[in-house]
């Protein structure tokens, strides 16, 4: 089997390569596993913001929830983006709209629909929480 995996999709990619080999399938993986649980941790700030606002003491403590899960999303979405092989431009307004709780969101599921393809074209088995990066192997 060749060292690159080809996107078999019927339709053209737009934003991301069509090519990837296993190292790189693996680094997608370990971005991919991370893109879950900020979801849920983008869930939970929602959540938290929404049951916030009735009390000042809850609001300061969901502010500082917001920040860092902010930075965490920055942090998944600049990776998984510069894995999956973006372009710069789009992946700047992806990360500087981070901080947009909603926005965000929707991003980490774009970013996760985006993946999930990829897994699926080069055969690689996806569970709940991602693709195990461990069971892409060298061939």
């Amino acid at each position: 089997m060749a060292k690159s995996v080809e996107n078999f999709s019927k339709k053209p990619q737009k934003f991301m390569s069509s090519s990837f080999n296993r190292s790189e399938l693996r680094r997608v993986a370990k971005y991919y596993r991370l893109v879950s649980w900020a979801i849920l941790a983008s869930i939970g700030v929602n959540v938290l913001l929404v049951l916030s606002a009735s009390s000042p003491s809850t609001q300061i403590i969901a502010f500082f929830v917001l920040i860092g899960v902010g930075i965490f999303q920055f942090y998944v979405l600049y990776n998984l983006g510069t894995s999956l092989k973006f372009p710069g431009v789009l992946l700047v307004l992806i990360v500087l709209s981070v901080f947009i709780p909603i926005l965000a969101l929707a991003l980490l599921a774009y970013m996760h629909s985006r993946a999930m393809k990829l897994f699926k074209s080069a055969g690689v088995k996806v569970g709940f929480m991602g693709a195990n990066p461990d069971s892409i192997k060298d061939e």
